[in-house]
């Protein structure tokens, strides 16, 4: 329904109201016949009511179809964020995975250093202390 044609509507609808009560006694009291033209007019405006209440329905049906879309985007677009986010934390274990591997690998490196040097002290004859601290 138009801006323009709520004002119609209403003054339709309040001048059919306003000659019902008298159209209905003089045809009951068998003064007046509907005429055609009143028939086609009641017609006409049965038919311009369905017409809005068809406009209506089809807009509200349109309304909770781009709702349903909407979610729909809106639960897809969750779910790549969540899959993001679940990609970035399995990176960041990864390399954190990666970094306690070097500081264990430097160690186990540092510990056959001082073994080495344990035995080659042993060998010389030394007291099995290494004088030289390591790192």
């Amino acid at each position: 329904m138009g801006l323009l044609s709520a004002p119609k509507t209403i003054l339709d609808t309040s001048l059919s109201l306003a000659r019902g009560p008298l159209e209905a006694a003089l045809k009951a009291g068998g003064v007046i016949k509907p005429s055609v033209a009143d028939k086609e007019r009641q017609r006409a405006q049965r038919l311009r009511a369905e017409a809005e209440q068809g406009e209506r329905k089809a807009a509200q049906e349109l309304a909770a179809e781009a709702e349903r879309a909407r979610r729909e985007s809106a639960k897809l677009d969750r779910a790549a964020r969540l899959q993001e986010v679940e990609a970035r934390e399995q990176s960041l274990d990864a390399k954190e995975q990666a970094v306690r591997a070097e500081r264990e690998a430097e160690r186990t490196r540092r510990k056959a250093a001082k073994a080495k040097r344990a035995r080659k002290s042993k060998k010389a004859g030394g007291s099995g202390k290494n004088k030289k601290a390591g790192p």
